[in-house]
């Protein structure tokens, strides 16, 4: 808990529905006015590290040595010594470790990369610096080619950066820019088409949902994560996704930016890469997951190995299964989840009542788990479809099932 005058505090869950107070002295120190604070494992150690945001003195880097012991580890241009409102890690160079975007208010904000060593220095990245009165900040992959793209909230003009190859580039989305004074920024797939959406909470206005229609025609992976040995949301879990020759990770945090919080998936922007070669989960509790040729554009559902029951691994399917689809009728999303008991070759598809082909929904090899698949109720030529009663097909190797769905515009 950051707090603005007092000192700050640590509260540990204890697991039955209560916190303690666990602040070492390092953490209390209030001799700044607290505004934010960004968890990240910055060097790659298994546990979580603090990036503290001070509104009268320095920033501060306390890295976690575990057991409940943090040192400072401020070096170089972490302090930055403006008034920041937000933080959020991201690896924007895709280089396998996280760094830390800062949103400074009547001062540029920053963006510090991360060389290894516990070594920062300050990236010069095109205009990042010309957002000046910002308060959140958010790192998002908003047009799936692969690389993270940074938003800043901020009083005079909202700002999307653009990355291209490591160099950012302003988006010129007039409609984003002017809306009213932006504080907080969330991103999430709220309509499941794939691509990431904006909750952006205003100063002086109302606050507003921004759906993402980019239609960059981009593949993408949203991996879900349910924790067992560590926690329920798996918060601390790094997600690692190698395809067509990148590493590309992400954290599962919670809480970023400016009293904001992304939607606890890991959220990938593939680029035109139509299989991802591995997928793997490295959880607090220590395990890992590693799951191997699958196919882009769906929901990933991985399951802690070892959960607090003692389990030995995730549990798998007994059998093959097209569950249905929900919610139905739906307007105009709707999402389905099948199950496979092994790997398999799998084709989702979506007919009319005629047995016309409408949409392929999913297509390529599986690993052994429970999936999710959404439709956003389009043919394949992106034309909305008309109301009314709709199949989708399951086929994976010599299973084959169909579930009825009913879109009503």
């Amino acid at each position: 808990v950051v707090n603005a005058g007092t000192a700050n505090k640590l509260l540990r869950n204890t697991g039955v529905g209560g916190f303690v107070d666990a602040t070492p002295p390092l953490l209390a120190d209030a001799s700044g006015l607290g505004l934010a604070a960004a968890w990240g494992d910055y060097d790659g150690d298994g546990d979580l590290d603090l990036y503290l945001c001070n509104g009268s003195t320095g920033n501060k880097l306390f890295r976690n040595d575990g057991a409940g012991a943090f040192a400072d580890a401020t070096s170089g241009p972490l302090s930055d010594g403006g008034v920041t409102y937000g933080a959020d890690w991201g690896d924007f160079d895709n280089d396998g470790d996280l760094d830390l975007a800062i949103a400074n208010e009547g001062s540029p904000s920053k963006l510090f990369r991360n060389d290894g060593g516990g070594v920062f220095a300050l990236a010069g990245v095109g205009t990042i610096g010309t957002a000046v009165s910002a308060y959140g900040i958010a790192w998002a992959d908003t047009d799936n080619d692969g690389d993270l793209d940074l938003f800043v909230a901020q009083s005079s003009a909202n700002r999307l950066f653009k990355n291209e190859g490591g160099s950012f580039v302003e988006d010129a989305d007039a409609a984003l820019r002017d809306a009213p004074s932006g504080a907080g920024a969330a991103f999430a797939d709220y309509d499941a088409d794939g691509d990431l959406d904006l909750y952006l909470v205003n100063l002086g206005g109302a606050n507003s949902l921004w759906r993402n229609d980019s239609g960059a025609g981009n593949r993408w992976l949203h991996v879900a994560l349910v924790g067992g040995a560590s926690n329920r949301s798996a918060i601390g879990a790094r997600v690692h996704v190698f395809a067509a020759g990148t590493h590309r990770i992400r954290e599962i945090s919670g809480g970023s930016g400016f009293a904001s919080q992304h939607s606890l998936a890991a959220e990938f922007g593939l680029g035109g890469a139509a299989l991802v070669d591995s997928v793997r989960v490295d959880w607090p509790s220590g395990a890992t997951t590693d799951t191997a040729a699958i196919a882009a554009d769906q929901v990933l559902v991985l399951v802690e190995p070892g959960g607090p029951t003692g389990t030995s691994g995730p549990p798998l399917p007994a059998s093959h299964a097209l569950h249905g689809n929900f919610p139905n009728p739906f307007n105009p999303v709707t999402t389905v989840r099948f199950a496979l008991p092994e790997k398999s070759e799998v084709r989702l598809a979506v007919y009319d009542v005629s047995g016309r082909f409408v949409r392929l929904l999913q297509e390529g090899v599986s690993p052994a788990g429970v999936f999710e698949a959404t439709w956003d109720g389009r043919d394949f030529a992106g034309r909305d479809a008309g109301s009314g009663a709709y199949f989708v097909r399951l086929e994976a190797g010599r299973f084959q099932a169909t579930r009825k769905m009913l879109l009503v515009r």
